[in-house]
């Protein structure tokens, strides 16, 4: 797209990122973050969940977390998408505490949420 100088936009950027989660391309994905950053995209609940979710799904749980803290705004989708890239890197007591402060803040689970809490009490 950038030869012909065309500019994606956040639905591409989604897009890429989601392909880029699938594939574990964890190079590209940083690529798609610092092209977002460099592009001034701003908040955008919907590219910085995908990015979130990428780096979740690349084993890079830090990434994401960074990311998730620096939101303006989380709902239920992106402690969700932490909760579980926790779960799924083994770190259990991490994605129990998240839900934690979760509850604390207001929020309740739902069915995606109970899946993930059950892998991690039962591990």
């Amino acid at each position: 797209m950038e030869s012909k100088n065309m500019k994606p936009n956040e639905v591409t950027l989604v897009n890429v990122l989601t392909a880029c989660a699938r594939a574990r391309d964890l190079r590209t994905v940083k690529r798609v973050h610092e092209y977002r950053d460099e592009h001034s995209f701003g908040f955008h609940l919907v590219l910085n969940t995908a990015l979130m979710d990428a780096y979740c799904k690349c084993g890079c749980i830090s990434l994401a977390k960074d990311l998730f803290e620096a939101m303006p705004v989380n709902n239920l989708f992106c402690w969700n998408i932490l909760i579980k890239g926790y779960v799924e890197d083994s770190q259990y007591e991490k994605a129990l505490l998240l839900f934690r402060e979760m509850q604390f803040k207001g929020l309740n689970g739902d069915k995606v949420t109970n899946v993930s809490l059950l892998l991690a009490c039962s591990n």
